[in-house]
């Protein structure tokens, strides 16, 4: 026996990226954007992993930019910068 479909009429803007598709094409790569979205098969876990690392990277980018508004300064071990003498640097290349 045949599955079961039903139509799906979906109103989208005219700049859509759908519509660079060449006619034909379209249903078909909106249908398996919807499945995997839907999770129906196992790609709809790609959406799920995706949406829980955009979480994690906003978390991470609240941080940073919380740190910055703070003056949060790097409390790591810093080294103390030095400044070669001139004559000896250019020196190489006589």
């Amino acid at each position: 026996m045949a599955e079961k479909r039903k139509r799906l009429e979906i109103w989208l803007p005219t700049d859509h990226p759908i519509w660079k598709l060449p006619e034909g094409q379209r249903a078909k790569v909106a249908r398996a954007v919807l499945e995997a979205a839907f999770g129906r098969k196992a790609a709809g876990q790609v959406f799920v992993a995706l949406d829980a690392r955009l979480a994690a990277i906003e978390a991470r980018l609240a941080r940073l930019e919380e740190s910055v508004h703070t003056g949060a300064t790097n409390t790591g071990q810093q080294k103390e910068a030095t400044i070669p003498n001139p004559d000896d640097f250019l020196s190489a290349f006589e």
